[in-house]
């Protein structure tokens, strides 16, 4: 009898332990995030739908970077490019990411298995495609 009494106590004490565990981490993490957010360019801190440029000296600036590596999919009609990249100096990692373009028609005759080299255009709000072409084959 008494251990049908001591039963649900002891599996409620087990289920709280994991929730306990999940709250102190993340209390913990809140610094690391915060400095996170401050090294992350601005244009990725935006809230979600927020398209209104922030104020401050940023604004207005273009970075420009070149890249280049493999075309893997063209989507002409949302205006984006997924590349398989080498890294990008000064920017990121080598990866594979899908990018807007300027202007779609920058896709216009580049199709995927394409090697191409292509220029990165970085404001405060966005990072676009700005050039793209194909390497030579051999």
């Amino acid at each position: 009898m008494r251990h049908r009494r001591i039963l649900p106590i002891l599996l409620a004490s087990l289920a709280s332990i994991p929730v306990l565990a999940l709250t102190g981490c993340r209390k913990s993490s809140e610094p690391q995030r915060a400095q996170d957010l401050a090294k992350a360019p601005a244009y990725a801190t935006l809230p979600a739908g927020s398209s209104k440029p922030e104020s401050g000296p940023e604004r207005g600036t273009v970075t420009t970077y070149r890249g280049e590596g493999q075309i893997l999919r063209v989507d002409s009609a949302q205006g984006r490019v997924t590349i398989a990249h080498k890294e990008i100096i000064g920017f990121m990692a080598a990866m594979t990411m899908t990018f807007r373009v300027k202007d779609s028609k920058l896709l216009d005759g580049v199709k995927p298995g394409d090697r191409v080299e292509f220029t990165l255009a970085e404001t405060a709000q966005s990072v676009t495609i700005s050039s793209i072409r194909r390497k030579p084959t051999g």
